[in-house]
């Protein structure tokens, strides 16, 4: 079962410190990315998500960047 959460970045920042398997998504467009994204997170801006699907691993939990 696919479950949504509201993550505040204070349990982000755990999460990556601690090394949880976790797939981070940056969906904001280029210019937002440019001036400061996370290292090793994913960008497929919101409007080509549909385009890029298959980029995206379904089996990893992905936290969603906006």
């Amino acid at each position: 079962m696919n479950e949504v959460i509201a993550l505040q970045p204070i349990l982000l920042q755990q999460w990556l410190e601690e090394g949880k398997q976790i797939q981070l998504l940056d969906v904001r467009e280029q210019d937002e990315w440019d001036i400061c994204h996370i290292t090793g997170s994913l960008h497929i801006p919101m409007n080509d998500i549909l385009k890029h699907l298959d980029k995206i691993d379904t089996d990893t939990p992905t936290v969603v960047v906006c």
